[in-house]
């Protein structure tokens, strides 16, 4: 297993059940979280490493998830999933850059799921 898939597994899969212990050590402590759109639970552009375990503790179930490219250096993924504010399905694609070992940014777009 390469480091985007072991991310992906462990990102994908959080929820406010899960220990934040393997998540967080997966990101770097400068990581940061830009999304190009404002569709996100909180409509931030910008989430740093804190940030984003706090938007992903309130995701209640693991969304679907499928990954497009993967390597010990970047990640390219997508998922579904009801977002918890309207009840709606979102879609998101996401690329995640490693670097030593950790994630050190994450690029998203959402839009609807289907």
């Amino acid at each position: 297993m390469n480091l985007g898939e072991k991310f992906a597994e462990v990102f994908f899969n959080y929820t406010d059940k899960t220990s934040d212990d393997t998540l967080s050590s997966l990101l770097a402590d400068d990581f940061v979280w830009e999304t190009v759109t404002k569709a996100r639970i909180n409509d931030k552009i910008y989430e740093n490493k804190e940030e984003t375990l706090n938007t992903l503790a309130q995701i209640k179930s693991p969304p679907d998830w499928k990954i497009f490219f993967s390597t010990d250096q970047i990640l390219v993924a997508s998922l579904q999933s009801t977002a918890p504010i309207d009840n709606t399905k979102r879609g998101l694609i996401v690329s995640v850059l490693f670097e030593n070992g950790k994630a050190i940014k994450m690029i998203s777009a959402n839009g609807d799921g289907r």
